[in-house]
């Protein structure tokens, strides 16, 4: 943590509104010492200033002159666009023939920055290589996944999304293991990164048409504890049910049945939401 910085920025709740954001917490934020507090500063974020100051950081100062270019040819300032161009472009600066990305140091620079924005280029960067098999792609997402700041944890999924498509059953099968995970973020990443609609992605058009072979992922989770995993789990199933509504109401149904949990009745109700409207 800078300890140089404040205490009433860093304990801040957060601008409602980007007009309302402290000039001095957009410096911050721009030059990579403080991290967002919440989705309007998270989206507010401008990664040119922010490259500018990071990657004389972390060694990578020749690649920035091509990289702004780039970003103001394609209209890429900010939010998902830019932070996925980043992280392609830094991957691609990064990849040598003798070593994974991911051992370089610029990555771990990059994945380890106090900055969440620049943690968000490192999740792209681990997920780059569109050749590596899905253990290995699920295996250097990990840390993104277990981020303790929530637009990392988000950038994460949709960094692996493709190979999670195109590996859709070895996926499933490695994440089911995520579901027993201590660390709630790693299990929600398990439904969160599968599901059939998703938020600012592409759709899985095979679990749109198929969403009971995702079975090994939603069931050992259909209790679970944290509300953060709940509300993944629900919205999993909500997707669901604008393709195959009968099987989300059949699998709810069971799953009222089978366990009395508050849990459960939370992620039930989530998920029938749809399917409520439509009585």
């Amino acid at each position: 943590m800078d300890c140089s910085i404040p205490d009433t920025i860093m304990q801040r709740k957060g601008a409602t509104k980007e007009a309302n954001i402290p000039v001095e917490v957009q410096q911050l934020l721009h030059s990579g010492r403080l991290e967002s507090v919440n989705l309007t500063e998270w989206l507010a974020v401008d990664h040119m200033t922010l490259l500018e100051h990071v990657l004389p950081e972390v060694g990578l100062e020749k690649k920035l002159p091509d990289l702004l270019l780039e970003i103001k040819e394609t209209d890429s300032i900010r939010r998902m666009k830019a932070i996925r161009l980043i992280g392609q472009r830094l991957y691609e600066s990064c990849s040598t023939e003798d070593a994974p990305v991911t051992d370089s140091k610029p990555f771990m620079a990059i994945a380890e920055h106090r900055s969440d924005s620049v943690r968000c280029w490192g999740a792209y960067m681990a997920g780059g290589d569109d050749s590596m098999s899905i253990d290995e792609a699920l295996s250097r997402i990990h840390r993104f996944a277990a981020d303790s700041h929530f637009g990392v944890r988000e950038i994460a999924w949709m960094a692996v999304r493709a190979h999670i498509e195109s590996n859709l059953s070895g996926a499933i099968s490695i994440l089911s293991t995520w579901t027993s995970d201590t660390d709630a973020n790693v299990r929600r990443f398990a439904t969160e990164a599968t599901r059939p609609r998703g938020v600012w992605t592409k759709h899985i058009e095979a679990l749109k048409q198929s969403p009971w072979q995702a079975l090994p992922l939603l069931e050992p989770l259909r209790s679970d504890p944290a509300k953060y995993v709940q509300d993944s789990v629900g919205n999993w199933l909500n997707d669901a049910s604008k393709t195959n509504p009968d099987w989300v109401r059949e699998l709810c149904e069971r799953w009222t049945n089978e366990s009395d949990s508050k849990a459960t009745a939370r992620i039930v109700s989530k998920a029938q939401r749809t399917l409520q409207k439509q009585v």
